[in-house]
Formats: C-alpha cells, sequence, structure tokens
C-alpha cells in the first residue's frame, strides 16, 4: 500500500520529517509533563482523604478552563476545553 508521502519530493519529504519530528519532541515534553501532573493529583488526593474533603471539585474545573483559554480564539478554547475535559477525566479516576 502506498504512503501518503510517496509523492513528495526529498525536500518536501524532509521539511515533513522535520515538522514530524517537531511534534515528537513535544510530545514527550507533554508525556513528561502528564506525568507530573498525576504525581500532583495523587498528592492532592491523599490530602483530601486527609481532610475529608470531596474529590469533584467543579469550580477549581471552571476556573482552570476560565484561565485556560480566556485568550484564545473560539476554536482553540474549544479544543483546549475538550483536552482538559479529558484530563480531568483521568485525574479524578487517578484520586
Amino acid at each position: 500500500m502506498p504512503s501518503a508521502t510517496d509523492g513528495l519530493t526529498p525536500a518536501l519529504k524532509k521539511q515533513l520529517d522535520d515538522i514530524r519530528g517537531s511534534i515528537d519532541q513535544l510530545d514527550d515534553q507533554i508525556r513528561e509533563l502528564f506525568l507530573a501532573r498525576l504525581q500532583l493529583v495523587q498528592d492532592i488526593a491523599d490530602f483530601k482523604r486527609q481532610n475529608d474533603l470531596q474529590i469533584l471539585q467543579a469550580q477549581r474545573e471552571r476556573e482552570i478552563l476560565a484561565r485556560l483559554t480566556a485568550d484564545l480564539t473560539f476554536e482553540q478554547a474549544a479544543q483546549v476545553t475538550a483536552l482538559y475535559c479529558e484530563i480531568f477525566d483521568i485525574s479524578r479516576t487517578a484520586q
């Protein structure tokens, strides 16, 4: 089966590979930051258990989304919101 890049010139293929390499580097950084965030989520879960606090803090999630999307376009805000809704779900499951 032919690859989507089979018709590209070597220069265009290199350009595409360079962009993909940059994405790979960002993915590695995102992975490390996500794992660090999960550790902090666990620290918060321990704190909440020790202090009899509710796991779900919907207001906190709304505040985070508002802060992260305040200066974005509508489309970017929708994308960031979708991503963080997944992150919040994973975080609640981890707690």
